[in-house]
């Protein structure tokens, strides 16, 4: 009896231990998910400013982050990134570029961001809209340098715009319309709209519109200024552009003393491919003409030694 009787209580302990302490975890864990819930109240909206009073946390919104093609067509709810937020969710294949990337790129203003500042921002861009190539090669177009910008950094900005509009652009044709309009204006930065021509050159290889690239090509080629002539033998060149039309052109421009010296000297090493009589007769008299540049006549003299070999 005295032993049934002691099971039985040791019985009524156990559950009311087992009960309560089963109550206690429910407690607990009510009391958690109130708390989480309370934090997370406490926390302030995306993009709302005026909550960040309500956590103690003063702090700046962080900036939109670009997200990689790879992840297009994702929900970004998924997409984690440190630190950052994401301003919309992507439907295609296109980039959310960083909230000023472009601008701070192609701004004017005086105390804008500097050269290198702007190119490390190009060059790390891996997406972008087509909006946003529009908008960097507008700035070229425009043709506004940035405030106390020197030339030579404003080139190098120009280049690393081009090279970035084509590896990231997705449209060839497009790109090439619009390069093939900086290379052809008339009175524009002479250096920018070499660039432009050397660009057509890429361009050749990256699905450009062929017909568009080497009808600017072959007109550029009757430049006389800087070096676009050149340039553009080049870039025929590099196009495989028929070898006999290519030397013939070359060797008129070798020829002939309107154009720069720099010119020149691309034309007649170009036509040097083909030791033809016209380009012995052509060397000759370069190396007979006292007012002739030093430099073009090294070319000529090493045209002719290696003739007699």
């Amino acid at each position: 009896m005295t032993l049934a009787l002691a099971l039985t209580c040791f019985g009524a302990a156990g559950w009311w231990v087992l009960h309560h302490s089963q109550d206690s975890e429910e407690q607990v864990t009510a009391q958690a998910r109130k708390q989480n819930a309370e934090a997370k109240s406490a926390r302030p909206k995306q993009g709302d400013n005026n909550n960040l009073g309500k956590t103690g946390l003063e702090q700046k919104p962080k900036p939109y982050m670009r997200i990689p093609r790879r992840f297009a067509g994702m929900d970004t709810s998924v997409i984690k990134h440190a630190g950052c937020k994401v301003n919309h969710e992507i439907t295609s294949g296109d980039a959310i570029l960083a909230g000023n990337d472009i601008a701070s790129v192609i701004s004017t203003k005086k105390g804008s961001l500097n050269i290198r500042e702007r190119i490390k921002v190009l060059k790390e861009m891996d997406t972008l809209l087509p909006s946003e190539v529009g908008k960097l090669v507008q700035f070229v177009e425009s043709g506004v340098k940035p405030e106390g910008m020197r030339d030579s950094s404003y080139h190098w900005l120009v280049d690393q715009i081009f090279t970035t509009a084509r590896d990231l652009s997705g449209d060839p044709g497009n790109l090439t319309k619009r390069l093939a309009a900086i290379a052809s204006r008339e009175g524009a930065d002479l250096v920018v709209r070499d660039y432009a021509v050397q660009h057509l050159g890429h361009l050749q290889h990256e699905g450009g519109d062929m017909q568009a690239i080497r009808s600017v090509l072959e007109k550029t080629t009757g430049e006389t200024q800087g070096t676009l002539a050149g340039s553009a033998l080049l870039a025929l060149q590099s196009g495989g552009y028929p070898q006999e039309a290519m030397v013939k052109q070359a060797i008129a421009i070798a020829g002939n003393p309107s154009y720069p010296t720099e010119s020149r000297i691309t034309a007649l090493q170009i036509a040097a491919e083909d030791r033809t009589e016209e380009l012995l007769f052509l060397a000759r008299g370069i190396m007979s003409r006292e007012d002739t540049n030093a430099h073009l006549k090294v070319v000529a003299r090493s045209i002719l030694s290696t003739s007699k070999n």
